[in-house]
């Protein structure tokens, strides 16, 4: 299920772990306007503090939870995680 104009709808998150002296609205910032350039509908954006990474999920349990529920409320067709994930997250 495309949204109009064919454009697909997506939610970007920039998870980070340390306090390290980043810009980290800026770099959530850049890689929405990424996903606009190659047209994407961006329906939702947040950047989400960790506590650790979970060799599973990369998420915490309430962080799926919140995740999920977001994608199904607003119809998110693709989750873009601007990080490193491994195949199994």
């Amino acid at each position: 299920m495309t949204s109009p104009k064919n454009k697909i709808r997506v939610a970007v998150v920039y998870p980070f772990i340390s306090d390290i002296n980043l810009d980290i609205s800026a770099r959530l910032f850049e890689t929405v306007g990424l996903c606009a350039a190659i047209s994407l509908d961006v329906v939702w954006s947040e950047v989400i503090k960790l506590r650790a990474i979970r060799a599973g999920t990369f998420f915490g349990y309430g962080n799926v939870e919140r995740l999920k529920s977001i994608i199904d409320d607003r119809s998110v067709e693709l989750l873009i995680v601007d990080g490193d994930l491994s195949p199994i997250q």
